[in-house]
């Protein structure tokens, strides 16, 4: 038989380069016992010691599995593992941890397992330092409870920035009594059919129902859009007893969530208004018909709708004052200044922002300014679909975006604090610092135009 010819490669090139280091394993030296750590250590078992001292060793649990992520939204936990799990060996030297004496082999000498009264692994990367030896899973689930509750205060840099939530479920309710108020804001395209768009906040008042809200923010056209021919919208126009509304009193009936939607109801002449409700346990408790008519980037929404009289409108939800406006009034500062000297602390306010050159910018910054301006809350519902740009958001007192959605459907969630709220006009004292007052008197349109 033939001999097979020698393969080409390391095997023909005589002996390795690092042959004295495999004498060296062979024969007990240094390397051997580095290589046999490291093999120690991966096999789940860490030695913690302090100045002077040897300790037992802590066999280190398997790695928990990853918990499903449900419609809860938990985040996933290989977000919140330690980076080294196990960490390197310390080296010897001056101020170092000594390191306990090893045999050739690699193992541990003069340490038993099991040793009465030795402390549990100190060392801040051990998955049992911060818990209990017999619950090895405790540290994980108090760190997945921190993030829950962080998530609940934090600012708009987590997951889902800029990103629709549909389907998103809130967090357990954790009210204190009127110190702190959990906001929904909807996000949704109208069509130009009410009964389909009164299914659509049937859904999303389901969903802030169950998620515990105390306050639900919907957008401006929620009753019909007609984005082609806008001077339809007088045809199905509907006063605060008609069935679009009478079908949300009906849906809120025994529910504690308190509901802002914009309907169009009719003023004669041809003309609507362009009307808030707010709606809670099935009862209107107040009704805002908007001010600034949108006469603006060519658009003429005076020529089909009527302004409403200019007193500021502001409502109790859950210990808190919500004051309304809608979508234009936002650029007139004047308008949130008079809704927070009534005593507004958030300012819900549906809108249908229209499209076009750096509206998206002007809109990020008219609801930021009208936060940052008056420290409160404003929490902002933006009509989607391919007309208006959505873009729902919940700013804070200090002009920090908590949460926002794009331009899809979908479900954000925010919490107010009263904390944070008197903190905020504690550190940043422009209301009590300001020298002018607002003139609540309202100037007849034909001086305006």
């Amino acid at each position: 038989m033939a001999r097979r010819p020698a393969r080409r490669g390391r095997e023909r090139q005589g002996p390795r380069r690092d042959a004295p280091a495999a004498r060296q394993r062979a024969a007990g030296g240094p390397l051997a016992g580095q290589r046999a750590r490291r093999r120690h250590l991966r096999r789940g078992v860490h030695a913690v010691h302090a100045a002077g001292d040897v300790h037992a060793a802590q066999p280190v649990p398997a790695p928990l599995r990853r918990p499903p992520r449900g419609r809860a939204g938990v985040l996933r936990p290989h977000r919140l593992r330690p980076r080294h799990p196990h960490p390197r060996p310390q080296a010897r030297g001056r101020g170092r941890v000594p390191v306990a004496p090893r045999g050739a082999a690699g193992r541990l000498r003069g340490v038993q397992a099991g040793v009465a009264g030795a402390p549990p692994p100190a060392h801040r990367h051990h998955p049992l330092a911060a818990g209990r030896a017999g619950d090895p899973g405790a540290p994980l689930r108090r760190r997945l409870d921190a993030v829950r509750r962080r998530r609940q205060r934090r600012d708009g840099r987590g997951v889902l920035r800029g990103t629709a939530r549909a389907g998103h479920r809130a967090p357990p309710h954790q009210g204190r009594g009127g110190l702190r108020v959990r906001i929904a804001v909807g996000q949704f395209a109208s069509t130009e059919d009410w009964q389909t768009n009164l299914k659509t906040c049937m859904t999303l008042i389901d969903e802030a129902a169950e998620g515990g809200a105390d306050l639900l923010v919907l957008p401006e056209d929620s009753l019909a859009l007609f984005i082609d021919e806008p001077d339809r919208i007088a045809e199905v126009a509907q006063p605060l007893d008609g069935p679009f509304v009478t079908g949300l009193l009906e849906h809120t009936a025994g529910t504690r969530t308190t509901v802002v939607v914009g309907i169009h109801e009719p003023a004669g002449g041809g003309k609507v208004h362009n009307t808030l409700a707010a709606i809670r346990d099935g009862a209107v408790v107040a009704v805002y018909r908007k001010v600034h008519l949108y006469d603006a980037f060519g658009s003429r929404e005076s020529d089909r709708v009527r302004p409403g009289d200019g007193e500021p409108v502001v409502f109790d939800c859950a210990g808190w004052r919500v004051g309304l406006m809608t979508c234009y009034d936002v650029r007139f500062p004047e308008m949130a200044r008079l809704l927070v000297d009534a005593g507004a602390q958030v300012l819900a306010l549906p809108a249908a922002w229209v499209r076009g050159p750096a509206k998206e910018r002007h809109w990020e910054v008219m609801v930021t300014a009208r936060a940052l301006e008056n420290t409160c809350y404003v929490a902002a519902s933006g009509e989607c679909g391919r007309r208006n740009i959505g873009a729902s958001m919940v700013v804070d007192p200090l002009g920090i975006v908590r949460d926002r959605l794009a331009d899809r459907p979908g479900l954000l969630w925010a919490v107010a604090d009263r904390e944070e709220l008197d903190e905020a006009r504690r550190k940043l004292p422009v209301l009590a610092n300001r020298r002018f007052r607002v003139d609540p008197s309202i100037r007849p349109r034909e001086e305006t135009a």
